[in-house]
């Protein structure tokens, strides 16, 4: 179990705040604004269907994975590139995502017993 949550906070950090620095800081201008939006369109989902599937494996679901997912990219969106509203909704739809795929795996492995 702790080896859950590490693995998927180290995935949370190098995804949601390691990758979207390293694009602001090494790719100028427009190049880096389309990077960000790769990583908030695709990449971003991605990481959080994975990590509400990991969370729903378990015996009880994990729902603060995909919340400290969520939590992750807010802080970190904020940081980078300053405050604005959208990013609230951003992170709000990456939680929605992460734990609707919580409770799918859960519903599935239970109905598979």
């Amino acid at each position: 179990m702790k080896k859950k949550i590490i693995f998927s906070v180290a995935v949370s950090l190098i995804v949601m705040f390691l990758l979207p620095w390293l694009a602001v800081s090494f790719a100028g201008g427009n190049d880096a604004l389309g990077i960000l939006l790769i990583l908030i369109f695709t990449l971003n989902p991605l990481v959080s269907i994975g990590i509400g599937i990991a969370s729903g494996r378990g015996e009880k679901v994990e729902w603060y994975l995909p919340l400290v997912n969520a939590v992750i990219f807010l802080v970190s969106a904020c940081v980078i590139t300053g405050f604005d509203i959208t990013y609230i909704l951003c992170a709000v739809i990456y939680l929605v995502i992460g734990i609707a795929a919580a409770y799918i795996t859960s519903a599935i492995k239970h109905k598979r017993k």
